[in-house]
């Protein structure tokens, strides 16, 4: 049958990446961050796809690579990278805040350990929820971390 998924002629990625995080920002450009080009090592470059012009730009490095970060937008017109793969075992505990405006990123802070695998959500109070994960040996961790 017929298909509603086509090949944008825009062009690729200009990396190759697998468990990488896509977050779709509020002026219509989609972030792309992070991930792992196969071979085990994670991405630190980001992307923005513009759909209106059909292309790609590169955005800042991540301040490290993190294969599967997590992402979630604030209300203060920031983004939340947080967590992933550095290595195969060895998860990330670094915070970093991308403000798509002015393109740049800082690191505030870290979390009190390496975490991946976890989930994250915006509350409805604006402070970020942090739940579950793992740091990167595979062993569950019955974490519940709130970031104001």
């Amino acid at each position: 049958g017929d298909s509603n998924f086509r090949q944008h002629s825009g062009g690729a990625l200009a990396e190759a990446r697998a468990y990488h995080a896509a977050v779709l920002l509020p002026d219509g450009r989609v972030w792309v961050g992070g991930g792992d080009d196969l071979a085990g090592d994670a991405h630190r470059s980001v992307e923005l796809f513009d759909p209106v012009t059909n292309t790609w730009s590169k955005g800042p490095d991540l301040l490290e690579g993190r294969i599967e970060p997590r992402t979630v937008w604030l209300g203060s017109g920031e983004m939340l990278v947080l967590g992933g793969l550095r290595t195969a075992s060895t998860a990330s505990d670094i915070v970093e805040f991308w403000k798509p405006g002015r393109g740049s990123r800082t690191a505030t802070s870290r979390l009190p350990f390496g975490l991946t695998g976890h989930s994250m959500h915006r509350l409805r109070d604006g402070r970020v929820g942090i739940f579950g994960g793992d740091s990167g040996n595979g062993i569950p961790r019955n974490a519940h971390l709130v970031l104001d």
